[in-house]
Formats: C-alpha cells, structure tokens, sequence
C-alpha cells in the first residue's frame, strides 16, 4: 500500500500505521485501509488508501490492541474484520518485526495430555497462538513437513498431530528452549517454520475427524487474547476430556450471529456476545468424556459452569468461568448446552467456516 507518515508528536503518543484489507460482504469488493493506532490512549483512525481520505475519525476501539497488530492477524474495528496485510511505513515495521517472528509448535498424539501446559508456556515466554489446527496428515504429507527426519514424520502422522503458530520475539530459538518441557516440538529456523506454516495453515492439510458424540467449547477471544487458552486446556483434560478436533478462527460479525442464533431472544446478552466472538480470534475445541463418551456435552456444561462469572465463582468455584471469565459477555468460554445441538455446532466450526 501507499506509505502513511507516522507522526511522533512526543514519546507519550507514538503512532502505528498498517496496511489492512476489508471484505466488504454487501458489494462483494475487497476494500483497502491504512489503519493508525496512536499508542498513547490506544485510539486507532483508518484512512481509505485508495481515495486518502478519513473513513473512521481517531477515536477508542475496545478490543484492539497493540498486541493484536501483527501481519497476518485479523482484528475487528466496529464490526469490520480488518486482515493486516503489512506495514505502512518504516518505524511501523522497525517497531513490530523483531517482535513478530513465527514459529511451528507440534504436539503429537502421545504428548496431546499435556497440550495445556505447552500452550501456558508458550503465553509465559510472551508468545501469542495465532493459528491452532488439530490435523491428521497423511504419511507423504508428514515427510513433507520434516523431509529430513524421519522419525519425526512418523509421529506426525502416527494420530491427530496439533499444529500452533506462535508469534513473538525470537520466535524460534524461544519455543525450541521450552518445548520439551512438554513434549512438543518446534521448527528449526524461521525459514523451516514458513514453509510449514504454509503446509499445515494454508488449506491442504485437513482437520482431524469429529466425534458425533463430543461437545464443543469455544474459547472467547479475549480469553485467547490474555494468554488464558493453555489454562483452559489444561482444566479440560484434567477433568477427564479427550481432545478430538480443534481449530482457531476468526469470526465475521455476520458468522458470530449465525452461530449464536438459536440464543437470540432467549438470552438478553446474545448480541453482545457475538460482538465479543468478533473482536478477534476464537478457538473451537471437540472433546469427548473419555470415562462417559454419552455424557460429553452435560460434563462439559457442568465444567464451564454458570454464564456469569460471579455467579459461577459462588456455585462452580472450579468451573472454568468462575476461573477465567469476567462478566457475563467476556465469560471466558461457550459451551454447547443440548446434546442434539453438538453435532450442528461441530459442522459450523469443522466444515462450513473456511
């Protein structure tokens, strides 16, 4: 895109620009801006790169962050999914690229349980999840990911392998000294994690199979923003639920209400809660109750406990909104309620999102 010129007023009020791109879903035409985020009071303004003209006056965008702005990351500005496609101008770049290397973490199907504890270390060492697939490749597709070790192709495939891109500074050699705490594992350079990020996030590669029997838990985005995922994880297998798909997206405002429809008119916190399912990405988790399988979706309701978090911090004090929600929009987690509800919410996330 054209270069904006950051302007420093003073140190207290540096200013970001960012190449976006809008899919504007009424005239079916990809749209271009340059968004700016003043760092000062965390106000963002866009600008229409084609025409130079103002389209959203400086104003507080709840929900955007500084940490949220990042190539290849998806943010919502009033209801517009804005894709950041670069960086408009050099102190804009100078200031994100050392902080925004890439890396492949892997967890393979022998280390699944302890996917949780991989996803707290990786938020520990100040590296964010920005894409999240449970996949299941074939074995020419696994030598593809590791053409040079073989051993390693073969727990690729050996089961449902989880794959995570994890942005931050020194991407890289930060997972590759902490991964084995886990029992996960990581690319070897940036340019191996390129090339497998391409592999795994590009489309190719399918998503393992659903369990018509599992439930669906969907971690809300500012419970993904906050670093709250490998927690969530963890509670989850902890009380004894098997992990058997999964897969991170970013919701349209449109796809939000699609989702929550059936909560229209029911719940009076349905709009506002696909608002906050568009303010970022989500991440959809399939589990099944290893001990119950036909129990899964009354488990994992029982698990999240009450949709207000201070109602469930009262009656489920364990209950993983009682834990990492905090009011009753940002509640940390939605759960599917109806066991005949499960195999719809599956198909949406699993099949019918792109």
């Amino acid at each position: 895109g054209e270069t904006v010129d950051t302007a420093m007023p003073g140190d207290t009020d540096a200013r970001y620009a960012f190449d976006t791109e809008w899919y504007d879903e009424v005239a079916c035409l990809k749209r271009h801006f340059s968004l700016l985020y003043f760092e000062s009071d965390g106000s963002v303004e866009m600008i229409d790169s084609k025409t130079r003209r103002t389209f959203l006056k400086r104003c507080v965008c709840p929900g955007v962050t500084l940490s949220d702005l990042h190539v290849g990351s998806t943010v919502t500005v009033y209801a517009r999914q804005l894709k950041v496609l670069g960086y408009a101008d050099a102190l804009t770049g100078r200031r994100f690229e050392p902080v925004s290397e890439r890396t492949v973490a892997f967890v393979t199907t022998e280390a699944r349980a302890l996917l949780g504890e991989a996803l707290e270390l990786a938020a520990a060492a100040s590296l964010a999840v920005s894409e999240l697939r449970v996949l299941s490749l074939s074995p020419s597709q696994a030598s593809s990911l590791f053409p040079h070790d073989s051993r390693a192709a073969a727990r690729a495939c050996a089961g449902p392998l989880v794959a995570i891109e994890l942005k931050g500074a020194r991407a890289v050699s930060a997972w590759r000294a902490i991964a084995g705490r886990a029992g996960a594992e990581g690319s070897a350079d940036g340019a191996e994690a390129a090339a497998q990020a391409k592999l795994l996030f590009g489309g190719s590669a399918p998503l393992a199979r659903c369990d018509p029997r599992g439930g669906l838990l969907l971690v809300k985005p500012h419970a993904v923003r906050e670093g709250r995922l490998g927690g969530i994880v963890r509670d989850v297998v902890a009380a004894g639920f098997e992990l058997v798909a999964g897969r991170s997206a970013a919701l349209s405002r449109v796809n939000a209400s699609e989702f929550l429809e059936v909560y229209q008119g029911v719940r009076p916190e349905a709009r506002e809660w696909a608002e906050e399912l568009s303010q970022g990405g989500c991440v959809a988790l399939q589990l099944v109750l290893t001990a119950e399988p036909q129990r899964s979706v009354a488990a994992l309701r029982e698990l999240c406990g009450a949709h207000d978090p201070a109602v469930a911090e009262r009656i489920h004090p364990k209950s993983l909104r009682a834990r990492y929600g905090e009011d009753k929009v940002r509640n940390g987690v939605h759960c599917t309620d109806l066991p005949e509800d499960a195999p719809l919410e599956a198909e949406y996330f699993f099949s019918l999102l792109p």
